[in-house]
């Protein structure tokens, strides 16, 4: 296989990855899909880093690549945020940890 098909095939794995984990966490209440949530953050990362470096196995890509998404993932598992009042996933605007849930208005816990 050449490295635009393996990077393909990586990018499918991903989307049925997403897509699995987006339908069971609708369906999960706030208390799990809190958990979960984090947990796909981590799975995202690690799925598209081993499509990138299965489809180019350079090391000096992997040295950019690697630390890059390390970064990406802990900041964006850091200010996700699930309401337990009503289970809305509260996602990141800008740098800031929102205080309140933008449905429902309830102040979020860490």
């Amino acid at each position: 296989m050449d490295a635009g098909t393996k990077f393909k095939v990586a990018m499918v794995v991903l989307g049925i990855y997403v897509l699995a984990f987006a339908w069971l966490q609708h369906l999960a209440p706030p208390e799990l899909r809190k958990k979960y949530l984090r947990t796909s953050v981590v799975g995202i990362g690690v799925i598209f880093g081993a499509g990138v470096l299965w489809a180019n196995p350079e090391w000096e890509i992997a040295l950019i690549l690697v630390p890059a998404i390390a970064l990406f993932s802990f900041l964006h598992y850091k200010m996700l945020n699930v309401c337990m009042a009503c289970g809305h996933t509260i996602w990141p605007e800008g740098f800031r940890r929102q205080r309140f849930c933008s449905k429902c208005g309830a102040e979020l816990r860490v």
